[in-house]
């Protein structure tokens, strides 16, 4: 054990380090657990710990052996089982690695968001909007103001030199959505009833001890509506993308199925719909 001298000195001798009923553990079998590059006073607690570990595992092995009829078989099903399991989930994969089709054009995406807009329900208000932070020493605030309610119709380049020269922060013409939810832990918004905040304010003015805030909520969408589109993109590009991937799998699987029977690769000798 390179990084504890004393079992490496022991490793020869092969004594047993503890025993279980009839189950040995042998200094060899600590050699392959120890970790390297360890201190000799780290490899030492890691080796109890380890010890301990293994006389409490097979205490319980030996007590569930014991105590579980037919055990053997049992378990040996179950590992059967798994076995074949992976076996056949590393071939699916393998299918669909070599033939799944995961690209998804927009027409799709539309289409299915189109049949199934029941599906896609906002949980929490979203919004767009524009917004600027500016430190309350900025210059020619006045100017800003009225360039910030005329936006975008009019002083737009203006507003936005501004912003580029002195904002601290600033969003002009985000075709983004926001939930307002983390919209208020950015600004200092006070509302208790967020939906008629939302029907009611449309440019508003904010301030904290350092701080000016000009916002403008240009759309909104109350909560229990369907979502848009554009936020949902993604997981319905998932949610085809998987549809095909379970498609696949279940034409390889009547492809197998119908080769076997075409190649009489197999039979059943029972037929379990007349048995009483």
């Amino acid at each position: 054990m390179s990084s504890c001298s004393y079992f490496e000195k022991r490793l020869e001798e092969k004594d047993v380090v503890a025993r279980v009923h009839e189950t040995h553990l042998y200094l060899s079998d600590l050699a392959v657990v120890v970790p390297e590059a360890v201190s000799a006073e780290d490899s030492i607690i890691f080796v109890s710990n380890y010890i301990d570990t293994w006389v409490r595992q097979q205490l319980l092995l030996y007590k569930a052996e014991k105590n579980i009829e037919n055990y053997e078989k049992r378990i040996g099903k179950q590992l059967e089982s798994y076995k074949n399991s992976l076996i056949i989930f590393a071939y699916e994969q393998e299918v669909i690695k070599q033939k799944l089709d995961t690209s998804v054009s927009i027409a799709e995406i539309k289409s299915y968001y189109t049949n199934n807009s029941q599906n896609f329900e906002l949980k929490r208000n979203i919004l767009k909007f524009d917004f600027i932070k500016l430190n309350k020493e900025s210059p020619k605030l006045k100017k800003v103001k009225k360039w910030f309610r005329n936006y975008p119709d009019k002083d737009g380049f203006e507003l936005e030199d501004y912003c580029h020269q002195y904002a601290i922060s600033f969003s002009l013409q985000d075709s983004s959505w926001y939930f307002f939810d983390d919209v208020i832990k950015e600004l200092p918004i006070e509302t208790y009833n967020q939906e008629v905040f939302l029907r009611y304010k449309k440019y508003f003015e904010l301030e904290d001890s350092l701080h000016y805030y000009y916002v403008h909520i240009n759309d909104f969408k109350i909560k229990e509506n369907a979502s848009p589109l554009i936020m949902e993109k993604q997981k319905i590009k998932s949610i085809i993308v998987n549809q095909r991937k379970l498609e696949l799998l279940k034409r390889m699987g009547a492809t197998v199925y119908d080769e076997a029977v075409h190649n009489n690769y197999f039979d059943i000798y029972i037929d379990v719909t007349q048995q009483q």
